[in-house]
């Protein structure tokens, strides 16, 4: 996916700021001030960055709807959509201003009206990722939206074996809420469980295996926003030598963050892989490294598919 953004010079602050997140997202940017090189003719370059790209998006204002540059743009596109119909082109409304005649049928996102969440639909529309809650008839998966959840994962003990995992959620409740119930897979022993915001009921199922049931302190109305906290460790999990941590999508979630602390320990090689069904792909968000921490997170990741996180600790 690659998107052609089309602004006027006098907003290039908001359109580098958008750029650089859809970056951060895996989603590629044709920016003219990455693009264009001096000495190359500027229509010339223009014509042929609209014509490579899925998408177009433009940043309406007043300095933008006067711009002959914005409009040369507009006409280079919307001649695309009707001979490619699937291209997309995405109205930002940055102010108040006039919106073009042919863009009028185009549904805009409203950045001047304060949309808390606009950089989100912008990627959920490029993406042509819906905000439907799923038809299931899973329990959790009816009961909440994920509006984030925060993992930190904290790996020490003799030989690194031992990983410490603390979640944080924010959720809004879609119907009424007594319980949460969650399923915990893994390859060591969970101990230590404590929880903030609410109570944990254990059943273990298998030896590596447990279904809990999350109890919030006073029952949640629909749409009603709650948080809470879990703190876990999982002993005997990992080991010297390659590792993958596995984590499912289980519920639609808006932002995943998720932090990595190997500690002392100088990790050799990491890499994500986006799992959906028995096949993976290179996950395309990449992730920071500060020292020996790993910071990842993904806007609105893939409900039901997998993210492998695979780490290789060296003997220490």
């Amino acid at each position: 996916m690659k998107v052609f953004l089309s602004y006027n010079k006098k907003d290039k602050k908001i359109a580098h700021e958008i750029s650089n997140k859809l970056l951060g997202q895996g989603i590629d940017v044709w920016l003219d001030k990455w693009e264009i090189f001096a000495g190359e003719s500027i229509t010339d370059k223009i014509s042929i960055g609209i014509s490579t790209v899925n998408a177009f998006a433009v940043i309406l204002s007043d300095n933008s709807i006067g711009s002959n540059w914005v409009r040369e743009e507009l006409r280079i596109a919307l001649n695309k959509r009707i001979r490619e119909p699937d291209f997309i082109i995405i109205p930002i409304l940055l102010s108040p201003c006039e919106i073009h005649e042919f863009l009028r049928d185009y549904k805009y996102i409203d950045w001047y009206n304060g949309d808390p969440d606009g950089i989100t639909e912008l990627i959920l529309s490029l993406k042509k990722v819906t905000r439907k809650p799923p038809y299931t008839n899973e329990t959790f998966h009816q009961k909440c939206e994920i509006l984030r959840l925060d993992y930190f994962v904290e790996i020490s003990g003799k030989q690194l074996a031992d990983a410490k995992f603390t979640e944080y959620h924010s959720i809004k409740a879609l119907m009424n809420i007594d319980h949460i119930d969650r399923s915990i897979d893994c390859d060591g022993i969970i101990s230590r469980v404590s929880s903030t915001g609410v109570e944990i009921e254990r059943e273990k199922t298998t030896s590596y295996s447990e279904k809990w049931k999350i109890l919030p302190k006073t029952p949640i109305n629909a749409g009603e926003l709650f948080s809470y906290k879990i703190e876990y460790l999982i002993e005997r999990t990992f080991s010297i030598g390659k590792n993958v941590w596995d984590y499912s999508i289980q519920s639609p979630t808006n932002l995943l963050h998720i932090e990595f602390d190997f500690c002392k320990s100088d990790i050799k090689s990491f890499y994500i892989l986006h799992r959906v069904g028995m096949t993976t792909y290179p996950e395309p968000v990449q992730f920071t490294r500060v020292e020996n921490k790993i910071i990842w997170e993904k806007i609105s990741p893939v409900f039901k598919d997998t993210y492998e996180f695979h780490f290789e600790i060296p003997p220490t």
